[in-house]
């Protein structure tokens, strides 16, 4: 998409894989700490959403959340559908 504009997307990381994100000096350059418990720590981050970035978020789904509407709708459905296939 040539007129994709970055948004802010947060996502939740579990505490360990917080060492890893960490280290990466963030995605883009624009990852920022929002918040960090016990649990984990959440980021923001300025992206544009594209698949690579949505399948490497979902390839983590166990250790990441994305706090982005626009992700979550999309995926939810996509994901339902796959599922759906898959029903015995």
């Amino acid at each position: 998409m040539e007129d994709a504009q970055p948004v802010k997307v947060e996502l939740f990381v579990a505490k360990d894989q917080v060492p890893y994100i960490l280290t990466k000096s963030g995605f883009d350059g624009s990852q920022k700490r929002v918040f960090e418990n016990e649990e984990g720590l959440v980021i923001s981050l300025k992206v544009i959403l594209n698949f690579e970035l949505e399948q490497l978020i979902l390839s983590m789904a166990r250790k990441f959340r994305c706090y982005h509407r626009k992700f979550f709708v999309k995926n939810k459905i996509r994901l339902t559908e796959a599922l759906f296939k898959y029903r015995l």
